[in-house]
């Protein structure tokens, strides 16, 4: 049953990519966008096997709404400016996405994880748009899904690496921001991890409490929250038109710990919701520059690389959050110690950004010693 919807998703995808090179305004760029993302797809399956659930704690205030995962473009624009004030419309789209991006090494494969919120709602440094996420480092080892070796969080300005007990000794030693010997799979195969209220901010399991008898995490006494949950076969989550439905809600969520919906796996290369996939188009010059500009903010500076449209609003994409993206072997042989540093080779077999940065495919980045 699994496999033949997972195969009627993938030929969906396949019939986007044909429709896109035909009948795009600019055919080149296009076709190159669409030959990445169907590099992507092979993934699929790496992809689902790994999507973590995420114990995301809600605000008890009057903007709890804010603490909802949504799509990018929720409210049917990719106008960047005006989600504050979208994201309390209960006529627009409730339903959440989780978008992912795989790298691969000889060694190893890179699966990058993002979610988005209209408004990050923290008293401090508060800001309209945000998209936070984590990286899984997955060691090819001859099996299908290969082995898991640590999981890097992205939080406001910092990153904290999760790993087990029996591969912390790879990583250096930190004063703060420790790696932490905190993973573990639950019943279900997956491994679980924290969403901070208000400011999104991405945690691990520490920030969780293990159910021994019932072989899950589970939120902190007290607290409140949604455990969303992966679907390859989606739309599903929330769709809830009347502000009546909401306040329904609002009333299940104080009388229950925590409940549970589903999220969406959507690649960022997708023709038709990707964020990565609209940034490529602004790249390429398909959309006008005041396209690009209202969506994305003015050109920045990435890396060595020039001027590219910026970041969404105040949310940063895996891409851009501190060129983690652009080369994330460097970024684990950075957490390594010296003498394990040559377990994560730096010869990329697909490496996606890099190839949309530089309009060469399989172009190769000389990683840091």
């Amino acid at each position: 049953m699994f496999q033949n919807q997972t195969s009627r998703r993938l030929w969906a995808g396949a019939g986007i990519l044909l429709c896109a090179f035909f009948y795009s305004a600019n055919g080149s760029a296009h076709s190159y966008l669409n030959e990445l993302y169907a590099k992507q797809l092979k993934y699929t399956q790496l992809t689902y096997h790994y999507a973590p659930h995420f114990f995301h704690e809600m605000d008890g205030g009057k903007k709890w709404e804010w603490d909802f995962l949504r799509k990018t473009n929720f409210d049917h624009d990719w106008t960047y400016k005006n989600n504050k004030d979208n994201s309390l419309r209960f006529d627009l789209d409730w339903s959440a996405d989780v978008y992912w991006f795989v790298q691969e090494t000889e060694t190893h494969y890179f699966i990058q994880f993002d979610y988005f919120h209209p408004n990050d709602s923290k008293f401090l440094l508060g800001h309209e748009n945000d998209l936070e996420g984590l990286m899984f480092l997955v060691e090819k080892d001859g099996s299908e899904f290969g082995k898991l070796i640590a999981v890097s969080t992205r939080a406001h300005w910092y990153t904290r690496q999760h790993t087990f007990s029996d591969t912390k000794q790879f990583f250096k030693w930190k004063l703060l921001n420790k790696t932490q010997a905190s993973l573990k799979e639950d019943f279900t195969g997956r491994h679980s991890f924290f969403i901070e209220k208000k400011g999104h901010g991405m945690q691990g399991p520490t920030h969780l409490v293990w159910d021994s008898t019932h072989q899950r995490f589970k939120l902190k006494k007290g607290q409140r929250g949604v455990v969303y949950s992966p679907t390859l076969l989606g739309p599903y989550g929330m769709a809830l038109p009347q502000t009546a439905d909401m306040v329904k809600l609002r009333k299940k969520i104080k009388s229950v710990q925590h409940f549970s919906f589903k999220y969406e796996l959507v690649n960022y290369l997708n023709p038709e919701e990707g964020l990565l996939y609209r940034w490529g188009e602004c790249i390429f010059n398909v959309l006008s520059s005041e396209e690009c500009s209202t969506e994305f903010g003015r050109s920045k500076k990435l890396g060595n690389y020039g001027y590219f449209p910026g970041t969404l609003g105040m949310a940063t994409p895996f891409w851009r959050a501190w060129g983690w993206g652009i080369d994330p072997a460097a970024h684990w042989r950075k957490q390594l110690k010296k003498e394990y540093r040559g377990k994560v080779e730096s010869n990329y077999v697909n490496n996606g950004i890099l190839d949309i940065i530089s309009g060469e495919p399989d172009r190769q980045l000389a990683s840091s010693p």
